[in-house]
């Protein structure tokens, strides 16, 4: 089974990705040392933006220092460009810039069942703290409070909001894509 790790890191240097995008990238190799060669991970990090698409900051009240930090486009799009890889990979997994693997974590490819063909973090299901999960009630509203039908308080009712800093996909994702290429 073939298997990715895709990351986009564009925009100024931090040291808070560079420390962050090095921790993924030594989890892949550490992920490489434990397993058989037939489920190697390979590891791509995306540094200089593909889409290049930029936020219409009327519709989203975002600041332009907010995304010119990335070289003036949103890594959100770019994340994009890992669906270039499914002709090669069997399971894609798309991590944030800003997440730091423990060493020694356990492979989350095996976590996922075959059948599964698409998993995300339910941050907001996480065991935070109340400032942080206040600053992220306030984040999420901010960008997206256009949503209708969103449980902004976070009671679960309504619909959800799932941060999409870490995706873990099978092959059969590419189902609920619109067809651009005739690898899929």
């Amino acid at each position: 089974m073939k298997r990715l790790i895709y990351q986009v890191y564009t925009g100024k240097r931090s040291k808070l990705y560079d420390h962050c995008t090095a921790s993924v990238k030594a989890y892949a190799e550490y992920i490489n040392s434990k397993e058989s060669p037939q489920n190697r991970v390979d590891y791509v990090i995306q540094t200089q933006p593909i889409m290049r698409i930029k936020p219409d900051v009327f519709a989203t009240n975002r600041s332009k220092e907010s995304y010119e930090k990335y070289g003036g486009f949103l890594p959100i799009f770019e994340k994009e460009n890992a669906f270039d890889y499914w002709d090669r990979y069997d399971q894609i997994c798309i991590i944030d810039a800003d997440i730091w693997i423990r060493p020694g974590s356990p492979n989350i490819f095996n976590e996922m069942s075959n059948e599964t063909e698409f998993a995300g973090v339910v941050e907001r299901q996480a065991p935070i703290l109340p400032w942080y999960q206040e600053k992220l009630r306030g984040y999420t509203r901010m960008q997206y409070g256009t949503l209708e039908d969103v449980d902004w308080k976070w009671n679960n009712s309504g619909g959800h909001f799932f941060n999409m800093g870490l995706m873990l996909m099978n092959r059969q994702f590419v189902n609920y894509l619109p067809i651009q290429t005739s690898i899929w």
